[in-house]
């Protein structure tokens, strides 16, 4: 199996992009063992790009290409060496002609390539009305090989004077080939399949976001597309009909935002990814299906309420509520971002039975029979940050890109101050009186009831550049005035700074942290630091100069929040697209260690004088296992470093700094 890496669907102004957790492409991997191990292939394009979509000659599995942000990529040789074979374009879609593989069919924002000749050269085959798409996506069938089927966006606006419900507003079109993608015909642009009209209509375009076709195999004329919602046709697409609901109430429900259709060739079920996980088609009903895979993408989340739950804000999946086990459910849908509970052990007369939530522009509280929309009046920003003062549950604060707003009465009311605090807020246990704001490249100091201090020039005479986006702030629990900032980002040394004095002066202690974003940081009752960065967690111990990787196998995976439970000797943090995690808080180590069973992913196993380990390391991407000892490491009888592994040895005293190199989420290790 083959996998092409990188979110080519979302775009550079979405939400997961401004948060800076979208996905480069690391190339493409290759599995030969049914997925136990990966291996990366040859290099692809040597600059920043994405992946779109990958086909293999199914008569000829050396053959592969890969369309990607920087054009067209062909291997002959199973991934040894890729070439670039159309111009440094973006490559919507790929397809190979069923049954003649010579013949290949790609397609740009709005042009249909074709070669006749496996892809050494490509012509554009001109087609009336498509000039202007935005994107274009490609279907073909065994079962008419001859038949090519292109969807292509976006919604095209209406010179209505009034607003036209979806039904009414066109598209790009349907466009048809029945001589091999020779010629085509456009078939429809109506009614507009990339909008909801079951129920409450939406008719929001996404067509660069959520855009794909499909045929099925055994009939030419039962097509599916893809947008907010599934659409179908059944006379070869000249005529439509929804075939997914975009909301819970409207049947046949699905989750909506459609990114990929493929029927299974052995037995013709259609099955669907979106932006809820894997679901498959039965009759006119859809069958979620994605038990087992935790792929939630968290902006953030709380660790427990009252009931002892945790609450996470998912990427386009709600607010969601643990409800036993590792088990979730949607307590509200849209896009989730923050949570907030009245914890005992954050606020002082806090009971854990309040929950505030941020979701889209709106921000509601947990009520008594029922949820209430406390959000600011006229607010049209997305995702607050929110934080409560230590010393009130009722005294709370939201922040957004352009303003910070304090309530002292739960939501009932606001407060609005011009100034931003879209990226983090931190109150200060000592001082329930200061709360340090992030927002646009700046970090401001709040005073109640309304003083700001700017302490953005110290931060830039430490080396911190105003445009980089200050990801998280944590505040020493015994002094108002010690805080620690994470900082994400491209730029090397800028990811970690401190100050004792309020923000007048900082120290950067960055040190060796890898030069990737970091997003979360977090104090521990030792005066450890965690922080969760692109590929981890890092710690670093109180009064010395590195950073340890502290990944206990976790995959390489954006970490969005850290939380600690002291009590329990615990660290919780949630991922960007791994879901949430927890793990035994740091500590020193044994003078012995005997360690033993299955590792994969990044590891650091250490003893203070001897190290014995029977360990299977096993091989693949990112497998990147260290040992260290005081004096002795022994390797016993089963034993054994999987091919593909990288596995070193270290004599040298506990705790020193041993990296796991930022290269080990990539493949280039």
């Amino acid at each position: 199996m083959y996998v092409l890496t990188g979110d080519g669907d979302t775009g550079p102004t979405a939400f997961v992009t401004n948060y800076l957790y979208r996905s480069d492409s690391k190339g493409v991997f290759k599995t030969v063992d049914g997925g136990q191990n990966w291996f990366k292939t040859g290099n692809l394009a040597s600059t920043t790009y994405w992946g779109n979509q990958l086909v293999i000659d199914p008569s000829n599995p050396s053959f592969l290409f890969a369309a990607t942000t920087k054009g067209l990529f062909r291997t002959t040789n199973g991934g040894i060496s890729w070439t670039l074979v159309t111009d440094a374009v973006n490559i919507w879609d790929v397809k190979l002609k069923p049954g003649n593989s010579n013949i290949v069919y790609a397609c740009s924002a709005d042009k249909f390539l074709k070669s006749g000749n496996l892809g050494n050269n490509f012509g554009e085959i001109p087609i009336a009305n498509l000039s202007g798409a935005t994107r274009i996506s490609i279907a073909v069938t065994p079962n008419n090989a001859e038949r090519v089927v292109l969807l292509a966006g976006p919604m095209l606006p209406t010179n209505q004077p009034f607003p036209l419900p979806p039904l009414f507003i066109s598209f790009k079109g349907i466009f048809r080939s029945d001589n091999s993608g020779g010629s085509f015909t456009l078939l429809t642009q109506t009614p507009n399949i990339f909008a909801n009209i079951i129920g409450d209509p939406v008719s929001t375009d996404q067509s660069t976001y959520d855009h794909c076709i499909a045929i099925s195999p055994t009939n030419q004329n039962e097509i599916y597309v893809g947008g907010l919602c599934a659409w179908k046709s059944v006379d070869g697409g000249f005529n439509w009909t929804q075939a997914s609901a975009y909301w819970t109430s409207d049947s046949p429900y699905m989750h909506p935002d459609i990114h990929t259709l493929q029927f299974n060739p052995f037995n013709n079920i259609l099955y669907c990814g979106n932006d809820g996980g894997v679901y498959f088609k039965v009759g006119n009903d859809w069958t979620f299906s994605s038990s087992g895979l935790s792929l939630s993408q968290f902006y953030h989340f709380e660790r427990q309420n009252d009931e002892g739950d945790i609450w996470g804000g998912a990427q386009d999946n709600g607010i969601l509520e643990q409800n036993g086990g590792n088990n979730y459910y949607t307590y509200h849908v849209g896009d989730g971002y923050d949570v907030m509970t009245d914890h005992p052990y954050l606020v002082a007369d806090g009971d854990s039975d309040d929950i505030y939530y941020s979701i889209n522009e709106k921000i509601f509280k947990d009520c008594i029979g029922g949820v209430c929309d406390i959000t600011p009046p006229n607010n049209t920003e997305f995702f607050a940050n929110l934080a409560m003062s230590p010393d009130l549950e009722d005294k709370i604060y939201a922040g957004y890109r352009t303003k910070f707003l304090t309530s002292n009465n739960a939501g009932s009311s606001w407060f609005t101050y011009n100034v931003p605090a879209g990226w983090a807020i931190a109150t200060c246990p000592s001082n329930t009186n200061m709360v340090y704001l992030a927002g646009n490249g700046q970090l401001n100091q709040y005073v109640s009831p309304s003083t700001f201090n700017n302490k953005t020039s110290g931060l830039v005479a430490a080396g911190y550049d105003v445009n980089l986006k200050i990801t998280d702030i944590d505040v020493h629990p015994i002094n108002a005035n010690y805080l620690y900032i994470s900082v994400a980002g491209a730029n090397v040394n800028a990811k970690v700074f401190t100050t004792v004095n309020g923000g007048n002066t900082w120290i950067n202690w960055t040190y060796n942290l890898p030069n990737v974003p970091i997003f979360s940081i977090k104090r521990d009752q030792n005066d450890g630091l965690y922080v969760g960065t692109s590929i981890g967690v890092f710690y670093k111990r109180n009064n010395v100069n590195h950073w340890e990787p502290f990944m206990n196998g976790l995959p390489p995976v954006p970490v969005s929040e850290i939380e600690l439970w002291p009590s329990q000797n615990q660290v919780y943090i949630s991922t960007f697209g791994r879901g949430i995690w927890l793990t035994t808080a740091y500590s020193t180590c044994m003078a012995v260690d005997n360690i033993t069973g299955q590792v994969n992913g990044s590891s650091i196993f250490q003893a203070a004088n001897t190290l014995n380990s029977n360990q299977i390391i096993l091989g693949g991407e990112g497998t990147n296992v260290k040992y260290t000892a005081g004096s002795r490491i022994v390797l016993q009888n089963n034993f054994k470093a999987t091919f593909g592994s990288k596995f070193k040895t270290y004599i040298q005293a506990c705790d020193m700094p041993v990296i796991l190199e930022a290269t080990s989420n990539s493949g280039n290790n």
